[in-house]
């Protein structure tokens, strides 16, 4: 990886080759949504930051638990 600023490294060939190691499968977002459902019981936070959410797959999961309940950010 080169140096520079992280953003930009993310938005490069290494952001590109990273999403095609770890992509986004149905089984992949099954197994995130089951853990984080656990953990948090049904309670909805005030607020979630998911830093690096690529297509937001799992904010759309956390919208459809909590709607308004919840303020969701993604960058």
């Amino acid at each position: 990886m080169s140096k520079g600023r992280p953003l930009d490294q993310w938005r490069g060939e290494f952001g590109a080759a990273y999403a095609a190691r770890n992509p986004v499968t149905e089984a992949a977002v099954a197994q995130s949504e089951t853990a984080f459902k656990r953990v948090l019981g049904g309670r909805a936070p005030g607020s979630v930051l998911e830093v690096g959410c690529g297509d937001a797959a799992f904010l759309a999961f956390l919208e459809s638990l909590w709607g308004d309940a919840c303020r969701l950010v993604g960058t």
